[in-house]
């Protein structure tokens, strides 16, 4: 008896009867095999690319039904890549396959194992089109109406299987490297799945996957990267899949700390991040009244004092805060941010003197960019003491920090100065009305014998020189009679460091203006030791306000009032020239 039971359990544990599919269960396939209709056990009787039928299961391999797929299709081997009239025959064979399960469905509807071999063959036909990613110059008859539709309803399909597989089949076709040489056609199959309403065929599937199975959230990860593939391809479409009904949904709620960080949180954060900086403010703002600034501080406030322990961690709070980064450009994000404790969560990160403390003060320099409330919250949590301890290299990070190698260090610590500058030249616009608030940060380049000042200039010599040497090869290139645009003369300047330049000369002007003998003393006999002049100064300040262009009107939310600012930066220029 005991000997009965264990083989009945054990028979049990290959097979459940089922008349019907329910879903994909990882390590079984849903089939007609010798025991009825239900779930087969892969290791026993046969692996996902072997299953299918019993039939197919017994006398063929995966690689075998494919080849026979494209021997009927007329290619003559895999090795060589598909020809039109190939490729027809492939796509007629799709539209059969396709349109025999659906009649089988609806016929057969409580019977399942009278379908299953219609949708082995409609599956079969699926996976032979990934022969046709290597003729880009192709594309052209995949993009007609007719096959769209059936590449969008078979997205949809019931059999998880099917569907996983056109997904695939998808990522493949829209791959950015599979297209590169042939952009238009591959361009025009991208328009034509988006304009058949692909992203919201997408977004309904993505709801109804379940991740916990294997081939499941497989299918997951071809989405995401479909709907990256196409942003890539067409940039011009990213609005469009951003105002899609529940993509922004989908993937705020992907950004919560619940759920682990795995492949697929981590790629749809990096997607999200693409998305919003290519899709324009309506999509930024959408971000913002779903409560997505809160849910992204939420899910990286885990690390504010811990190291990640896995790569899929890193990319992804290095993608949650390229997301931040991006709604930060919209003024309801910075309202946002400042409400939901952002300002605080970056200081206490940058504290932490962990390897995402350069993500923290890239943040902070665009949450305080042209936000008075901003800079004065962030003086008041000691913003100044964690940003000029940083900008003087005393806030080391941890040793022992396994993300951070030699080259890495070096690339942090001058984004990091970059950063700082910014930040500090943020406060001095933002704490335009906070007079305590500016008397702190004046005080910051006086303590300590002007340590803090004299590190400034050392950052403004090193940039002058570097701009200094792109304007010697502009010149060169005149000299030679080529000809150089002005826009590209300007955006050479700038890619030498024209705009950190400029912004430690503001920040200069602004210590000058505050009349401190001492600061005005100290500034004088640094920039004669270099051989530099206020001179300098008072061009770089001057080309500054040149560039500011037309006035904006202050916004009525008191984050910023650029007139304010321009009256303020044209006084200390007038106190350089005078001088």
């Amino acid at each position: 008896m005991d000997e009965e039971r264990v083989k009945r359990n054990m028979s049990e544990e290959l097979f459940a009867a089922s008349s019907q599919f329910q879903g994909s269960r990882e390590g079984y396939y849903f089939g007609c095999g010798d025991r009825g209709v239900g779930y087969y056990m892969d290791d026993v009787y046969g692996t996902k690319k072997r299953r299918k039928t019993d039939r197919f299961a017994e006398v063929r391999g995966g690689d075998e039904l494919l080849q026979l797929v494209e021997k009927e299709a007329g290619m003559s081997s895999r090795g060589q890549d598909i020809d039109a009239k190939g490729l027809k025959r492939l796509l007629q064979n799709l539209e059969k396959r396709f349109n025999v399960n659906v009649e089988q469905r609806v016929k057969y509807s409580g019977e399942p194992q009278k379908f299953m071999e219609s949708e082995v063959e409609l599956d079969e036909a699926v996976c032979a089109l990934n022969a046709v990613t290597a003729s880009g110059n192709l594309y052209h008859m995949l993009a007609s109406p007719g096959i769209i539709q059936i590449f969008l309803a078979l997205v949809q399909h019931e059999n998880g299987d099917i569907a996983a597989d056109t997904i695939q089949l998808l990522s493949e076709l829209t791959e950015v490297d599979a297209v590169e040489s042939f952009e238009e056609e591959a361009g025009g199959l991208i328009d034509a799945i988006l304009e058949g309403g692909l992203v919201h065929v997408l977004v309904q599937t993505l709801e109804k996957l379940d991740e916990s199975v294997k081939e499941e959230a497989s299918a997951v990860y071809s989405a995401l990267s479909v709907l990256e593939n196409c942003i890539d391809v067409r940039p011009e479409c990213a609005p469009g899949v951003a105002a899609t009904a529940g993509v922004m949904e989908w993937f705020c709620n992907r950004l919560s700390p619940k759920a682990a960080v795995d492949s697929n949180k981590q790629y749809s954060s990096e997607v999200l991040a693409v998305l919003l900086q290519s899709a324009g403010v309506d999509a930024r703002v959408k971000f913002v009244e779903l409560g997505g600034v809160d849910t992204a501080l939420l899910s990286i406030a885990p690390y504010r004092s811990k190291p990640m322990q896995t790569p899929e961690e890193e990319e992804f709070v290095e993608n949650v805060f390229d997301v931040l980064c991006a709604v930060l450009m919209e003024d309801c994000a910075k309202l946002s941010f400042l409400d939901n404790e952002g300002i605080e969560l970056m200081i206490l990160m940058i504290k932490g003197r962990t390897a995402i403390r350069t993500a923290a003060i890239k943040c902070l320099d665009f949450a305080t960019t042209k936000f008075n409330k901003a800079c004065e919250r962030s003086v008041k949590k000691g913003i100044l003491a964690v940003i000029f301890g940083v900008f003087m290299g005393k806030l080391k990070i941890k040793k022992g920090d396994k993300k951070m190698n030699k080259k890495h260090m070096e690339t942090n610590r001058k984004e990091e100065e970059i950063r700082c500058v910014s930040v500090v030249n943020n406060l001095f616009v933002g704490l335009v009305d906070d007079e305590e608030g500016r008397a702190r940060l004046i005080s910051k380049f006086i303590e300590s014998e002007y340590e803090k000042c004299d590190r400034l200039i050392e950052v403004l010599v090193e940039y002058a020189s570097k701009v200094a040497v792109e304007e010697e090869r502009i010149a060169h290139v005149f000299g030679q009679g080529g000809v150089v645009d002005e826009d590209e003369i300007l955006l050479a300047r700038m890619d030498a460091g024209l705009f950190t330049l400029q912004q430690c000369a503001l920040i200069i002007a602004e210590l000058w203006a505050s009349k401190d003998h001492g600061l005005r003393k100290r500034i004088l006999l640094l920039l004669h030791q270099h051989e530099y002049t206020l001179g300098l100064i008072r061009t770089l300040v001057a080309e500054y306000v040149k560039s500011l262009g037309p006035i904006e009107e202050a916004t009525s939310d008191g984050l910023h009032n650029p007139q304010l600012h321009i009256t303020r930066v044209t006084e200390c220029l007038e106190m350089l020239v005078n001088q």
